[in-house]
C-alpha cells in the first residue's frame, strides 16, 4: 500500500502490444469564456492501451489550449 495516496502497489508492468489514439472535436453549447479568451469547442484524444496479455484500458486526453 502506498501510504501517501492510498493506492495499492502495481502487480507487474506488462509489455504494451498496442497504443491507439482516436482524435475528437466537440462543439460546446455556449462558448466558455475565461480570462485567457473564449473556447467554442473541446478537442482531445481517446486512448486505448492493450498489453501483451490482451488486457485493454481506455482513457482521455483533453488539454486546454490556454493552459500552455
Amino acid at each position: 500500500m502506498l501510504p501517501s495516496i492510498g493506492m495499492s502497489e502495481p502487480e507487474t508492468v506488462k509489455p504494451l502490444a498496442a497504443l491507439d489514439f482516436h482524435p475528437y472535436r466537440l462543439p460546446l453549447r455556449r462558448p466558455l469564456k475565461t480570462a485567457a479568451g473564449s473556447v467554442g469547442e473541446r478537442a482531445g484524444w481517446i486512448v486505448r492501451v492493450l498489453d501483451s496479455e490482451g488486457e485493454c484500458g481506455w482513457g482521455e486526453v483533453a488539454p486546454l489550449p490556454q493552459a500552455g
